[in-house]
């Protein structure tokens, strides 16, 4: 009998760490920091957002924000990342897919990410550029949706700005 008690509070144990998990592992990037986070069950099909920066942001935090997201990914490799990117108002000819890709770049030169894990998705244009760091499970189907992005006819692009685009 005092076994079976100690297997059903063993088991309640895993169970309730198993939860805690689950709920660490989709909070955004403030919870993500937590060294030795790993989604410990079959992820559902859904895509979650991780963590978003914009043209405001310093190159130093930006580093930072991708790091977190390498982490993250590096700890789960069931998981796919996406790099959702977004062209500004005024923007370079294929500024979305040139800023998307430089992050991409970063995630699996300075991170080591595997390429395999990450996917690019040109999500159109909003008033600022940015991006949007998003995961999901490497069996969902499809990509996250763009959000708020404004119309292409009131969008200026400008020629010759790859040396404004760049992550050290």
């Amino acid at each position: 009998m005092v076994s079976v008690i100690i297997g059903a509070l063993a088991m309640s144990i895993v169970f309730s760490a198993v939860c805690i998990q689950d709920v660490i592992a989709v909070n955004r990037f403030t919870s993500a920091r937590h060294i030795g986070l790993a989604v410990r069950r079959a992820p559902d099909e859904t895509f979650r957002l991780f963590e978003t920066y914009e043209a405001e942001i310093d190159t130093k935090e930006i580093q930072q924000r991708l790091h977190w997201m390498a982490v993250f990914l590096k700890e789960n490799p069931d998981f796919n990342g996406f790099i959702v990117s977004y062209a500004g108002q005024r923007a370079c000819s294929g500024e979305a897919i040139k800023r998307a890709k430089i992050a991409r770049q970063f995630l699996i030169r300075n991170e080591g990410v595997k390429s395999k894990q990450l996917r690019i998705v040109d999500a159109g244009y909003r008033n600022n550029w940015a991006i949007e760091l998003w995961f999901g499970p490497m069996r969902a189907k499809g990509q996250p949706s763009s959000r708020s992005a404004i119309n292409r006819s009131v969008i200026t692009i400008t020629k010759r700005c790859s040396n404004m685009i760049s992550l050290p």
